[in-house]
């Protein structure tokens, strides 16, 4: 029988799903992921209206954002100064967004597509890929057994530091920003739930964004070291979750695909997580990528690689509008938030970009 099976290397948000939308469209998928088992931490809080529409449309409930916590307020400070209390605009009577755990998020994924037969392999690793024109050979180990078969594809969906990318030699450009961030969860009852996230900035370019995922839960990002000493100074009844610094980088392939190898997600490319655009946009490639397979494959190329230069541009941006020292620009940034808490409207065109609608808008493929 002819091989049409698809490979699909990492078992986060953007494989998961683009496993699932493959085997709705009764496609063969194996799923193979490094990790003993799934983890423990949510490295993401934000899921954008577009993500919740892709969702319900592979077959979650319409209800999945009932335990999720729209996106309604936001204040932020300049030096510990209110510059903004912002009602977040509706989007045609919808929130922009959600905040809701990554690791929920993904058990929920796993969930629907154990529904429909398929189960993550963990503990398996790729060691190598022969990548032809129309197939790929992959070698595989697992439970320390080495095994090589064909695949019609490989898709690439293996994080920052994606092993496909590496043995399909993929060039990812960019750059590394120069700060050391951190990032934490911690649990604590001194956070006021009508509010789902703050932004304190300094005038010497720090910023600390955090958010309120769920009920006694804050997870706080910092651009810099040690944000351990920030979340105990604003929440002396704190209980640390977990904690760790972190390196960002601006950086993307300009292929995505080579012969029958794809890559999505932060395979194919990673950006700041001013925004939260991360997780949307991962999940953004795995519904493009998979509803266009063997139907419009230069179109999906030419998508995938349009959205990750246009959102990189806008994370880019806003990363530094965030970390800005400059005087003036400090004024203007400062002056448009502190008019759109007035003026909610002002803003609707930030919470629109940040919504992921876009990422669906494509023509028939």
């Amino acid at each position: 029988m002819k091989n049409n099976k698809t490979l699909i290397v990492g078992a986060g948000p953007s494989g998961m799903i683009c496993a699932l939308s493959l085997v709705k469209s009764g496609k063969r998928v194996v799923i193979i992921d490094k990790r003993t088992t799934r983890g423990s931490i949510s490295k993401a809080t934000g899921v954008s209206l577009g993500t919740i529409k892709a969702l319900v449309e592979l077959g979650l409930p319409d209800s999945i954002t009932e335990s999720m916590t729209p996106m309604s307020r936001f204040e932020f400070y300049e030096d510990n100064e209110l510059i903004s209390d912002l009602k977040i605009p509706l989007l045609n009577t919808e929130p922009p967004a959600y905040l809701y755990p990554q690791l929920k998020l993904e058990k929920l994924i796993e969930n629907e597509l154990n529904m429909k037969g398929v189960f993550v392999q963990y503990d398996t690793f790729i060691q190598k890929i022969d990548n032809q024109k129309s197939f790929a050979h992959a070698e595989i180990i697992s439970n320390e057994n080495l095994s090589k078969e064909k695949f019609k594809r490989v898709i690439g969906a293996d994080g920052a530091h994606s092993k496909v990318r590496e043995l399909a030699s993929f060039k990812f450009n960019g750059k590394t920003y120069p700060e050391i961030w951190s990032v934490a969860e911690i649990k604590t009852n001194s956070w006021n739930e009508s509010v789902q996230a703050k932004l304190f900035l300094s005038s010497e370019g720090i910023g600390l964004f955090l958010s309120n995922p769920e009920s006694g839960i804050v997870q706080g990002i910092l651009n810099a070291p040690n944000i351990e000493s920030k979340l105990k100074e604003k929440f002396p009844d704190s209980i640390f979750n977990y904690s760790r610094e972190f390196k960002v980088s601006l950086k993307r392939v300009n292929n995505t695909k080579k012969d029958s190898v794809w890559l999505i997600g932060d395979a194919a490319h990673v950006q700041s997580p001013v925004g939260g655009q991360g997780l949307n946009l991962a999940i953004a490639d795995a519904v493009m990528l998979s509803k266009c397979l063997d139907r419009n494959e230069a179109y999906a190329k030419k998508h995938l690689e349009r959205q990750a230069k246009r959102t990189l541009f806008f994370t880019d941006f806003d990363y530094r509008m965030l970390a800005t020292k400059n005087v003036v620009i400090r004024f203007m940034r400062n002056k448009y938030w502190s008019l759109a808490s007035k003026y909610p409207k002002i803003s609707k065109w930030f919470f629109k970009s940040i919504s992921g609608i876009n990422h669906y808008r494509s023509e028939s493929v």
